[in-house]
């Protein structure tokens, strides 16, 4: 499967045939949803990880993944259930933490999103994700 965003459609279709051989899979459908995500596909990729979640409730990816799509929609308090959840289950994913920020300042809370964004740059959130938490930084807290 490819991350290369021009090739969307072979990675989409390479993962609806991975779910086909491997249904009981989450990692496929979680995958699927995060591809749809970056469509803004954001109500198919929520559907994709209800059902990784049915497969595996202990996925962190799930909630941290269905809780963004959930915040693009904005329908906050599906995610902020889910990026909590999605913390429990791993307290150094700084992606979930990335995702609270923006939840954070979507909804007033600046001291907490900056907070956040910072917890979320000193678990190595920009080495696997790239500036937007510094960018975000930049932007609501200096």
């Amino acid at each position: 499967v490819t991350d290369d965003v021009s090739r969307m459609e072979e990675s989409i279709y390479y993962l609806k045939r991975l779910i086909e051989l491997q249904p009981n899979n989450p990692i496929g459908h979680i995958n699927l949803g995060f591809r749809y995500q970056q469509l803004n596909k954001h109500e198919e990729a929520i559907a994709l990880f209800d059902h990784a979640e049915k497969l595996n409730s202990s996925e962190k990816l799930v909630y941290s993944n269905r809780a963004y799509s959930y915040y693009k929609l904005k329908q906050y308090k599906a995610a902020f259930s889910d990026i909590t959840k999605s913390i429990k289950l791993d307290a150094l994913n700084s992606y979930a933490y990335w995702v609270r920020a923006q939840l954070y300042f979507d909804t007033g809370d600046l001291q907490k999103g900056c907070e956040d964004l910072n917890q979320a740059l000193r678990l190595g959130y920009s080495k696997r994700y790239g500036d937007s938490a510094k960018e975000l930084l930049d932007l609501y807290c200096n």
